[in-house]
């Protein structure tokens, strides 16, 4: 059985962990009722898991014939809409994640990113810097800047070395911090030289470049990140819906 969180969510995340382990790509899930049964859960809470899993491009539908986990072998399929850890995607996508790069930093922040997340003149933050790969390729560079300490708990950040370890669930299980809410931009940039050196690309290969803060509520941002994609590895989907 389930914790309520959103329920469909953490099922969703089941399905996740599961890929690799007892689901594999090309398998086609049980019947929505057997499965509803066997999770614990209500169909229309399954339905809500499953349509977060065919936005990320996890699941696909075949029309009279079922739901399946999606061939593996191509990129990486991001889903612009959710929350998830980029383990979880890239695991999700059939691939295997690691962590190639990581260096954890004090200083005093520029006055734009201490002013985004509102720290005080002259106070210092962690900043973390973390190279991820698909498969043994560099394809990921995420760089959170954050304050040292959160609802006046000191963070200890030293565990997101750990593939296994991610940010939202670190924050919210070390300072009850939830991330509810990110707002960002998207560009295309040239990889500089030493984004080059990182990802092991020719200077001015284009880069997807996520820049977004993150907040607690609608009203607090905390954490600024930047985010590098090699757009060869990872492939940004967005489902839009008519406005009511």
């Amino acid at each position: 059985m389930f914790e309520r969180r959103s329920l469909a969510a953490q099922v969703a995340d089941s399905f996740r962990q599961r890929i690799g382990e007892d689901l594999h790509p090309g398998d086609r899930l049980p019947g929505e009722k057997d499965l509803a049964v066997e999770l614990g859960v209500s169909r229309t809470t399954l339905r809500d898991a499953l349509q977060l899993l065919w936005k990320e491009g996890i699941v696909v539908r075949r029309h009279g014939i079922g739901t399946f986990i999606r061939e593996t072998g191509g990129p990486v399929l991001v889903s612009l809409s959710d929350l998830v850890a980029h383990r979880d995607v890239i695991l999700a996508s059939g691939h295997e994640p690691a962590i190639a790069e990581f260096v954890l930093t004090r200083s005093v922040p520029s006055r734009d990113i201490s002013s985004l997340i509102a720290l005080e003149d002259g106070e210092e933050a962690w900043k973390v810097e973390r190279v991820f790969s698909v498969d043994g390729i560099r394809a990921v560079k995420i760089t959170d800047t954050l304050p040292v300490s959160v609802n006046g708990v000191a963070l200890d950040l030293e565990p997101l070395k750990d593939i296994d370890v991610d940010m939202i669930h670190l924050l919210q299980e070390q300072a009850r911090c939830p991330v509810l809410l990110q707002d960002g931009d998207l560009d295309v940039v040239p990889a500089s030289e030493e984004l080059a050196t990182v990802f092991d690309i020719k200077p001015d290969t284009p880069l997807l470049k996520l820049t977004q803060l993150n907040f607690t509520d609608e009203e607090r941002p905390f954490m600024h990140s930047v985010i590098y994609n090699r757009s060869d590895v990872m492939k940004f989907r967005l489902i839009r819906r008519p406005s009511h």
